[in-house]
């Protein structure tokens, strides 16, 4: 099962360009024996985030609605929340902390087992034991 970032989300809804949702969706179609995908209550409130600064809000709270309908959300446990502890200790002594909320997603992401779909794999190499799938 893959667990989809804020960015894959996004490119799957289109909203990162024509050329980009067909990466995504190529992507994804290699993946599908892993179906049915999740994501992370953390990648939710970055697309909530940009969803609220959107012109029309209402809109794409529609959106949203349809992409969650779809998806199981993973939560963050308290297996989540040690692992996130881990990761970040782990990321600051080799100089490559990433924001809190990549850290976050990968925790979660990591401790339910899951493959993590990205664009921006960059964000989560260094993240030990989480596997990683980019389509850029």
């Amino acid at each position: 099962m893959a667990c989809l970032d804020t960015s894959a989300l996004l490119d799957l809804t289109g909203r990162g360009g024509r050329r980009k949702q067909a990466d995504a969706q190529a992507k994804l179609r290699q993946l599908d024996h892993d179906r049915p995908h999740c994501t992370t209550r953390f990648t939710l409130a970055e697309l909530l985030v940009g969803f609220e600064l959107a012109r029309d809000p209402n809109r794409e709270r529609v959106a949203y609605d349809r992409i969650i309908d779809k998806l199981e959300i993973l939560e963050f446990d308290n297996h989540s929340m040690r692992a996130y502890a881990r990761i970040f200790v782990h990321l600051q002594s080799i100089g490559r902390l990433s924001g809190t909320m990549d850290i976050l997603i990968a925790s979660v992401a990591l401790t339910h087992g899951r493959r993590l779909l990205t664009r921006n794999a960059q964000h989560f190499l260094d993240v030990p034991g989480l596997r990683v799938d980019s389509y850029l």
